[in-house]
């Protein structure tokens, strides 16, 4: 619970948002502010509700599609197939209406499909001085980074619609280990694969191995060990689900031929 909650901004520009969170003790809000909550974070003395500043669409700029960070994970799911495909594999119906993609990015969950999806496609966070900052490092980040700054939108340019074909640059197929098909993975994999040149190297991004996804590569080992998997079930299972998502990958890519 936010015990020490005392004060909710509610500022009307972006410039006087991202003054707001440079202080010490107060949090960005996206929508509802529902990580705050599922982090259960203790030391919140105020927040900045960035509804007025901050876009909750999906849209293009020069051909490159973007996000906002208060765009909620069902407006995702909804304007983009395959995109929408991994966000319903990550969370249900209910959490998709209120968690936003500010949320995932503040929460940064080590086994999001989303956020695994955002490192293989490159997207760069667009922050209110207009930095680009590549979303592997924003992952890099410890909390205490991750609540100075803001979300403005998250911009994906390798994964514009190809207009001869009417499909995405890049086609991602996802392989998964869980204890049920409905249970969040154990260890999974997005394969990578770009429509105009399927004979190009696919790639992998795995999670499940480590603090936040990783590109995969042979020899990869994992960091994690559980009860759910030791850590060399998750190093075998890395590899089998990468092979087998990037197979599947070059195989749409192909069938996207025009």
């Amino acid at each position: 619970m936010l015990i020490n909650l005392d004060a909710i901004h509610r500022p009307q520009t972006i410039e006087e948002a991202a003054a707001l969170v440079r202080r010490n003790g107060v949090y960005p809000i996206y929508g509802s502010g529902a990580y705050l909550v599922r982090l259960d974070l203790r030391d919140v003395q105020g927040a900045v509700d960035l509804g007025r500043a901050v876009n909750d669409r999906v849209g293009v700029s020069a051909g490159a599609p973007w996000i906002g960070g208060c765009a909620t994970l069902e407006t995702i799911a909804g304007a983009d197939a395959q995109l929408g495909a991994l966000v319903r594999d990550d969370a249900p119906v209910t959490l998709r209406h209120t968690l936003t993609l500010g949320d995932v990015l503040m929460e940064a969950p080590p086994d999001s499909l989303l956020l695994a999806a955002l490192v293989g496609l490159d997207a760069q966070i667009v922050t209110p001085d207009r930095d680009r900052l590549p979303v592997g490092n924003w992952l890099a980040l410890d909390l205490a980074a991750r609540h100075n700054r803001i979300v403005e939108r998250v911009e994906l340019p390798r994964y514009a619609l190809v207009a001869a074909s009417g499909r995405r640059a890049l086609s991602i197929a996802l392989e998964k280990v869980g204890r049920t098909p409905a249970d969040a993975p154990i260890v999974a994999a997005l394969g990578f694969a770009e429509t105009q040149r399927p004979d190009a190297p696919a790639f992998a991004i795995v999670v499940g191995v480590d603090r936040a996804p990783v590109r995969y590569q042979d020899g990869l080992r994992s960091a994690r060990s559980d009860y759910k998997g030791s850590a060399e079930y998750r190093s075998a299972m890395a590899r089998t689900l990468a092979e087998a998502a990037m197979a599947r990958a070059l195989d749409i890519a192909r069938r996207a031929e025009p």
